[in-house]
């Protein structure tokens, strides 16, 4: 089964220490808005969202995974890829953790629109990869 997951990184402060974190969460709602955008709908209190304003970046994963949406835990406090012994690699156009072996589109923060308990991440395209 095919499942959608977004991922981000960047420079936060956890426990007092600034730190460089990656996390990666799982897509409900999304679309291509035309060839050049993407649209993500995510919680307006979510740690990615936090990722995605510092950094300015964002990726969108089209994987086979099945449970990094039962993570269960906080990407602020854990990696979550290591966690579920996720593959990682690294984004070639944006400094931003891709899936392993996932289709992808790397994407710069266009706009978030706040939809009260969720915001609508845009972002341009910048980077097409097929696996």
């Amino acid at each position: 089964m095919q499942g959608t997951f977004l991922t981000a990184r960047a420079d936060v402060e956890v426990l007092g220490k600034l730190m460089t974190k990656d996390d990666l969460s799982p897509l409900e709602s999304h679309m291509e808005v035309d060839k050049n955008y993407y649209a993500a709908s995510i919680s307006r209190n979510s740690f990615i969202l936090d990722l995605i304003k510092k950094s300015g970046v964002f990726a969108v994963n089209f994987s086979s995974l099945k449970n990094a949406g039962k993570a269960g835990v906080d990407g602020r406090y854990f990696d979550k890829f290591e966690k579920l012994g996720i593959a990682k690699k690294e984004a070639e156009k944006i400094n931003c953790p891709l899936i392993g072996g996932a289709d992808v589109l790397e994407c710069a923060l266009d706009r978030i629109i706040d939809m009260g308990e969720r915001s609508l991440v845009i972002g341009s395209i910048v980077k097409k990869h097929k696996v």
